[in-house]
């Protein structure tokens, strides 16, 4: 190599970066416009929204991955810095509010109504959607996350999976008729955990130094 290319090579390496946290705005905005436009292109809002707007298990539905969603971003910014610690407390809230909605639930149900609620009407569509309005976030949180210095890249993928499947089933929410939390509970989980593992699997790949 050449004095001279050396140089511009160094030169190049020095020019000041975007910081983190805009590429990561940047990233989430764009992957989220894409999920809108898949999402009203294929579901749109349920028919019902406005009146089923009444009813606190809708609120809650919603609430919960837009926490995971949440939770899950604090959580992967922290582990993009090898100085910091992944913030595990940030991932309680969706679980804790989806907990108490379901102790609430088993209350106000008959036991012979349990296992109809927790089944519901849309198990499998559940288990497509919410991974499928996910892939858009998920990709671009993922491509966001290369900017960053993960000494675990398996951690920070499957953080980033549940931040896609939170922003995904915020959206899916919107359509899907089935709000009792046992459903949200098993069914919206389930997806939340197979992004999880998907993310796992790809950062540990994609994100390695």
């Amino acid at each position: 190599m050449k004095t001279d290319q050396l140089i511009a090579m160094l030169a190049r390496d020095g020019a000041p970066r975007r910081p983190l946290r805009d590429t990561f705005c940047l990233a989430s905005a764009a992957g989220l416009a894409v999920a809108l436009v898949v999402f009203f292109v294929i579901y749109g809002f349920r028919p019902d929204l406005a009146a089923a707007s009444g009813d606190i298990r809708l609120w809650v539905k919603i609430a919960t991955p837009v926490l995971l969603a949440a939770g899950a971003g604090l959580a992967m910014a922290a582990t993009l810095r090898p100085e910091s610690h992944a913030r595990r407390m940030a991932l309680i809230a969706a679980p804790l509010l989806i907990s108490l909605a379901v102790i609430g639930e088993l209350f106000a149900l008959p036991a012979a109504q349990w296992g109809s609620a927790l089944v519901g009407d849309n198990a499998v569509k559940c288990l497509v959607s919410i991974p499928l309005l996910a892939a858009a976030p998920f990709i671009a949180l993922m491509q966001a996350a290369r900017s960053g210095a993960s000494t675990r890249p398996a951690l920070t993928g499957a953080v980033i999976g549940l931040a896609a499947a939170g922003c995904g089933a915020a959206l899916y929410a919107l359509f899907c008729p089935d709000d009792s939390p046992l459903f949200v509970a098993t069914w919206y989980s389930l997806a939340a955990l197979g992004m999880a593992g998907i993310g796992a699997l790809v950062g540990q790949r994609w994100l390695r130094w």
